[in-house]
């Protein structure tokens, strides 16, 4: 259960960083990144900068 939730708030994490750099909102992309796991970081990586 512990892997389970470190890798739904790495995955929030890594998010935000990433909407970071692409000029994105973090705290939507960390709580999307949360909800939706590896699924919101591949759309995050895919998506062009703001």
């Amino acid at each position: 259960m512990e892997f389970l939730i470190a890798t739904w708030v790495c995955c929030g994490v890594s998010c935000a960083i990433i909407a970071e750099k692409k000029y994105r909102d973090q705290t939507l992309w960390f709580f999307l990144g949360i909800l939706f796991g590896v699924f919101a970081l591949v759309a995050i990586a895919l998506l062009p900068s703001a």
